[in-house]
């Protein structure tokens, strides 16, 4: 599924599953879908999001889901096999693959959970407090 094109029939049954009646893809300029606006998501298509934004595949930021994360979501609703020690292995190997963008920016170190506990694993002292730069995961978030 996670390499399937969205063909009319997926593209519904996605649709329908992961949002509120009514919604839509936001096309790009090839008019293929490219993102679900997060208003549109219904609240457990959310906290999916939310769980895999900060612990799968990391993003800086929340306003939409991308056609691939939600095919990703979709899978895990729907109760589908999935391999995340592949899908986490290829998102580092694009991290380290990237280039800075036109503006410099370099995407961001991901998967700090991850890193840490292999240093720990490896015996490297972690400084204390390591320091929570993430906002809670409550109700307020859910609503936004």
């Amino acid at each position: 599924m996670l390499r399937t094109p969205l063909d009319e029939a997926i593209s519904a049954d996605l649709l329908n599953t992961l949002c509120l009646p009514g919604s839509e893809f936001h096309l790009g300029t090839k008019q293929q879908p490219k993102h679900i606006k997060r208003t549109h998501l219904k609240s457990l298509t959310r906290m999916w999001q939310a769980f895999l934004q900060y612990n799968i595949l990391p993003t800086t930021h929340s306003s939409n889901i991308t056609i691939p994360r939600a095919k990703l979501v979709y899978c895990i609703i729907q109760k589908r096999n999935l391999d995340l020690a592949s899908l986490i292995s290829k998102e580092i190997h694009a991290i380290v693959k990237s280039q800075p963008s036109k503006s410099g920016m370099v995407r961001p170190l991901e998967f700090p959970g991850l890193i840490t506990g292999l240093c720990k694993a490896f015996g490297v002292v972690i400084p204390k407090p390591l320091t929570s730069i993430n906002r809670p995961i409550n109700q307020a978030y859910y609503n936004n």
